[in-house]
């Protein structure tokens, strides 16, 4: 069986690449870690996200379904898709392993369940209030906020992610909690496969003549080493 070899670009693990090695320690083949990460779907099977019927299971939700978001109000789903890893692929790549943010881990009975997400899966947060009484709204990803109180990365056997697409870059309700839909970008798209990645992008009647990485954030992504100072 082939050896791994994680080689880190910064002291964060956010960036570098993975080797895989041969029994003489030769490298076999070299995987960019912010492309895996980029791949990988949102939410884990069984998150409920809040719809124009109630809240429903991300697995359940197909092409036309009405779904709550904060920007827009209820907006149709026009592709959802799911990738199922197992145990052979989270132990292979443990960086890919789900991360739990447990029920009230944000505060105030938010989220008002578990909620389970990939690690590069964003949430919703808001800065500390400025001079003008209001926070600033941001993005930041789960595998940042690991260590936290009821935060933490799973060692589960297996797990299945879903991505879920809008007209353009939504928030969600997710268990209580605002996180992002699915944003195709360059590397996304381009680490699927050849059929999944067409109907991405002949999904919708905006998505043929879309270029890839021409969704804008909902938000601003923040850094890591500025989480510190962010409440939700």
């Amino acid at each position: 069986m082939d050896r791994l070899k994680l080689v880190y670009a910064d002291e964060t693990a956010a960036a570098g690449r993975i080797e895989c090695l041969d029994d003489a320690g030769q490298t076999m083949r070299t995987l960019d870690m912010s492309d895996m990460l980029q791949a990988i779907p949102c939410l884990a099977s069984g998150t409920r996200i809040a719809t124009r019927t109630g809240m429903r299971p991300v697995e359940d939700l197909r092409p036309g379904d009405m779904v709550l978001t904060r920007d827009h109000g209820q907006q149709p789903v026009i592709w959802a898709g799911s990738h199922a890893l197992t145990w052979r692929d989270l132990g292979a790549n443990p960086i890919l392993r789900p991360v739990r943010m447990r029920a009230g881990a944000f505060g105030n009975g938010v989220p008002d369940a578990d909620l389970v997400v990939s690690p590069n899966h964003q949430m919703l947060v808001t800065g500390r209030a400025g001079a003008s009484g209001k926070g600033t709204e941001a993005l930041i990803m789960a595998r940042h906020l690991v260590g936290r109180p009821g935060i933490e990365v799973l060692n589960v056997m297996s797990v299945t992610y879903h991505q879920v697409l809008f007209s353009r870059h939504e928030l969600i309700l997710a268990e209580g909690l605002w996180t992002e839909s699915y944003r195709p970008d360059a590397s996304g798209l381009g680490a699927m496969n050849a059929a999944v990645r067409e109907k991405v992008l002949g999904a919708g009647s905006d998505m043929p003549s879309m270029p890839v990485g021409a969704y804008d954030p909902a938000r601003d992504t923040v850094a890591r080493h500025n989480v510190i100072s962010l409440i939700v």
